[in-house]
């Protein structure tokens, strides 16, 4: 594979775009911990609360900086991060309020991260991106924000958590074949369905809408 080269002139620009990529990046991997209780509230909030601050300190020279390879914050995410959906929620809201301190600002937040989930599956079958390894990790996600929305012994879910066994049994590399794919994409489209309603119904959460 051949090398590129990149300019002294382009340095810069480059490294402030790989910054803020790894921002992004880490941003959601403490989200991920905080929500599977790997670590505590205080780490939680120093950690994100600091790398936000780096997030807008890098965001801010970009755009002072007139970087020629950044338009907006929103085409980075869609063209570089678009599998961070709680980074993404977490720089457009802050840092995540517990339940008991903001309900419905919890509830809202967590249901803008099931949407992403549901959206990026259904893109990845869409495109065909059928194995283990790339339907299994945004699955999982999607299943922990579910629970966390007292979703998980709706039908859909527990259909869904049928589909995480199945793929747990496979290997990394294992793919759908086109038959389990239409019937998994059926099914993330009917949860998806599920959610809306769940959403459409509940007062707190339809007030911020």
């Amino acid at each position: 594979m051949s090398s590129i080269e990149i300019s002294s002139e382009d340095r810069p620009h480059i490294d402030y775009l790989a910054d803020l990529f790894a921002v992004i990046i880490a941003i959601e991997q403490v989200e991920k911990a905080h929500r599977r209780d790997l670590i505590s509230r205080d780490q939680y909030d120093s950690t994100v609360r600091r790398l936000l601050e780096k997030y807008k300190n890098t965001v801010a020279h970009l755009q002072c900086a007139r970087n020629p390879y950044f338009t907006t914050i929103d085409d980075f995410f869609d063209k570089y991060c678009a599998r961070c959906p709680a980074a993404r929620a977490t720089i457009r809201d802050g840092p995540m309020s517990s339940p008991n301190e903001n309900n419905a600002r919890f509830l809202a937040r967590q249901s803008v991260e099931c949407s992403d989930h549901f959206i990026t599956l259904l893109d990845s079958l869409r495109l065909q991106q059928t194995s283990v390894d790339i339907l299994n990790p945004p699955l999982g996600d999607l299943l922990q924000v579910l629970r966390k929305l007292g979703l998980s012994k709706e039908e859909f879910c527990v259909r869904l958590q049928n589909w995480q066994r199945r793929l747990d049994s496979m290997n990394a590399a294992d793919m759908l074949d086109e038959s389990a794919t239409r019937e998994f994409a059926y099914d993330l489209d009917r949860g998806y369905a599920c959610l809306k309603a769940f959403l459409e119904s509940d007062p707190t959460l339809s007030t911020r809408r």
